[in-house]
């Protein structure tokens, strides 16, 4: 069996996507994937840890500019 063509999309403005048929789907999936944001940006906040510290971590360890030798 021979794999069909891709059917080309439709180009669709934000008003008529709203009106195609998908948003009792995609409404569900927007409330549970920024619900799931919330609470991931909660935890970072209220344990301290995670990417921020990290992202941090290089620019105290690691100095931009060169330190003096000290003197004799």
């Amino acid at each position: 069996m021979a794999p069909s063509a891709p059917r080309p999309l439709a180009h669709l403005g934000p008003p008529q996507q709203l009106r195609a048929g998908k948003l009792a789907l995609r409404l569900p999936l927007l409330v549970v994937g920024l619900v799931g944001f919330g609470a991931s940006c909660a935890l970072l906040i209220a344990f301290t840890v995670g990417p921020l510290i990290g992202w941090f971590l290089p620019y105290v360890t690691v100095p931009l500019t060169p330190r003096p030798r000290p003197v004799p």
